[in-house]
């Protein structure tokens, strides 16, 4: 008895260990050896792309790297010190960094601890990944700096007599070329632009003009479009003045739907007063759009960390002309794995919170393993391998989940 007890523990750790393993945002730019490079030059701390980092940002990427191999004590001793005190990011990557370390506890408590696995279960389903985001999209820039070599431009100094020569100072640059605008540049004013018109909109009490800043796809965890529209129109009727201001607006994450098809996460501070309540909070916005020529839109919104209650994805442009014929002639098709549940109404409840344009649509099959049945949420079907490819890469970002998979299947969804 002691010995099956004890393998169903290893067990479990074990797939603990892997669970863990797949919170590493899957659309990393940063390979496995770069991280490890930077996890060794971040350590020693003498590299030049190392020195020109912000304050607390070596902590933050040391954190993360710690969480890569395994070591949440670390990261936490490291995330705990005074140079990243009162940093959102740390402290979001120190949450992640406790959760993992209360879910392997519990879990090597195996059968002693029956009556945490509720708790243990709300643990590993719990949400800390836009300081895991956040901290990714720094350690890539972090990487692209570590193979940049000085370039020395003269910097701007106090005039000094006409018998000495300028000062010069040595910054880190990719070239010493004047660059034409970035598309980061662009995209980001964009962004500006239209939280500062939602921002005056809101003030206006005009409520056509404001809630025509949302997607009809919109939700957050309490609303949909219909019902937000509703209770806003309710709430700022009964306004004599609405006064907002907006700061410090960072883009955390950025998906490319297609070439020109965007969905953003945008975080800001932001100080809200009217006539009967005021609040100062951080907020974040999902702001999706179709081409580079229309105006943003808001997926959803809330507090920092929050999603969408409902995952709306993007219309796929599928050639279905050049793709019906492929079907017919072959056999098997592709199907997007996203999550397998133990019961049917689970996964209907899944497949049906998935909005999707298009005829390639979420369903539920019936698949037997071994002695039991699963339900697996699929999206397709697709024609080809690659095309399954291109929207799996486009669909599974926007629902959050890191471990999709493929499979060929029969042309009948079965």
């Amino acid at each position: 008895m002691i010995a099956k007890q004890w393998m169903f523990n290893t067990y479990k750790v074990l797939a603990l260990t892997l669970f863990l393993a797949a919170a590493t945002p899957v659309d990393s730019a940063v390979t496995n050896q770069q991280r490890e490079r930077a996890y060794q030059i971040l350590k020693q701390g003498e590299h030049h792309a190392v020195t020109a980092l912000a304050k607390g940002d070596r902590e933050i990427l040391l954190g993360l790297l710690a969480l890569d191999h395994g070591n949440a004590k670390e990261a936490i001793a490291i995330l705990s010190s005074s140079s990243v005190q009162g940093d959102p990011v740390a402290a979001m990557i120190r949450a992640e960094a406790y959760r993992r370390q209360s879910v392997q506890a519990a879990t090597r408590a195996g059968s002693y601890a029956r009556a945490v696995n509720a708790d243990i279960g709300r643990l590993k389903k719990a949400k800390l990944s836009a300081g895991l985001d956040e901290a990714e999209l720094r350690l890539e820039k972090l990487v692209t700096a570590m193979d940049r070599s000085p370039v020395a431009v003269a910097a701007v100094v106090t005039p000094q007599p006409v018998n000495q020569q300028p000062a010069v100072a040595t910054v880190w640059v990719s070239d010493n070329t004047i660059q034409p605008a970035s598309e980061a540049s662009i995209l980001s004013e964009s962004i500006n632009q239209m939280i500062e018109t939602w921002r005056s909109d809101w003030q206006s009490r005009d409520a056509d003009a404001y809630l025509s800043h949302y997607h009809p796809a919109f939700s957050n965890a309490k609303h949909d479009y219909a019902s937000w529209a509703q209770y806003k129109r309710r709430v700022n009727r009964n306004k004599t003045f609405i006064e907002v201001d907006v700061s410090n607006i960072k883009i955390v994450k950025e998906i490319a739907d297609s070439s020109q098809a965007r969905t953003v996460i945008v975080t800001f501070n932001q100080k809200y007063r009217s006539n009967n309540f005021s609040a100062n909070d951080s907020k974040q916005l999902y702001l999706t759009r179709n081409k580079q020529s229309e105006s943003w839109r808001i997926l959803s919104e809330g507090s920092v960390g929050s999603s969408p209650r409902k995952a709306a994805v993007r219309a796929l442009k599928v050639n279905t002309t050049a793709s019906k014929p492929a079907q017919e002639n072959n056999p098997t098709q592709w199907a997007i794995n996203v999550a397998a549940f133990d019961t049917r109404s689970h996964a209907d409840e899944m497949a049906s919170s998935i909005l999707i344009d298009g005829e390639q649509q979420p369903f539920v099959s019936d698949v037997p393993l071994a002695s039991r049945q699963v339900y697996r949420v699929r999206i397709g079907m697709f024609a080809s391998k690659s095309e399954a490819v291109d929207a799996m890469m486009q669909i599974c970002p926007q629902l959050d989940v890191s471990d999709c998979w493929l499979e060929n299947l029969p042309g009948n969804r079965n």
